[in-house]
């Protein structure tokens, strides 16, 4: 949640305006956000989430853990842990 807050935060900072828009975001973002389905329960959905997310992430640093983690702001060690943890695909 800390890293959404930090990026939301980010935006607000560095976007040209009062209202947020999609180009305000890392781009792993907007690619991550997908809409929820009714089918999927609120820790799937965050699961998937978190997913998208940290693939997006390794996409753009080429397949760099390191790098990847400093776009999201996280430890490179925790977010090692998330890739386990959430099984995904590097």
């Amino acid at each position: 949640m800390r890293e959404l807050a930090n990026t939301i935060e980010r935006a607000a900072i560095l976007g040209d305006g009062e209202v947020l828009r999609a180009e305000d975001l890392p781009s792993y973002i907007v690619r991550a956000s997908a809409p929820v389905t009714n089918d999927a329960g609120y820790h799937e959905s965050v699961r998937e989430f978190k997913r998208a997310l940290i693939t997006g992430a390794l996409s753009e640093a080429a397949g760099s853990q390191t790098e990847a983690a400093k776009r999201l702001g996280l430890n490179p060690t925790y977010l090692s842990k998330l890739i386990k943890n959430l099984r995904v695909k590097t």
